[in-house]
């Protein structure tokens, strides 16, 4: 007996079932979106219908939404004018430096 009440073997019977779980949940989300697209085919749909609905699932939105903050965090940031003005900056303040040292 474990601390929290559950025997070795009551974890690892979970474990197996839960291992059984997973594959069979994928496979049947598989089936689905195949039957989707098969469907999707049959009906002649336009060729942009498909792309649109890869959107709809997380797996799609989400990476377009953290991309998309980040690039606004970096534009407000002033990331890009920083790199844009940096050559003319070092190149200004190393002429400065020469006539200081010149006087």
């Amino acid at each position: 007996m474990t601390k929290d009440g559950v025997c070795g073997s009551e974890y690892q019977v979970n474990m197996i079932h839960f291992q059984e779980i997973l594959p069979e949940r994928q496979l049947a989300w598989l089936i689905q979106r195949h039957k989707y697209a098969e469907s999707a085919l049959q009906k002649k749909e336009p060729w942009y219908v498909p792309l649109i609905d890869l959107f709809r699932l997380p797996i799609g939105y989400k990476p377009l939404i953290i991309q998309t903050l980040i690039f606004f965090a970096q534009n407000f940031a002033g990331v890009y004018i920083t790199l844009f003005f940096a050559a003319t900056f070092f190149q200004v303040s190393s002429r400065y430096s020469q006539k200081k040292q010149q006087w």
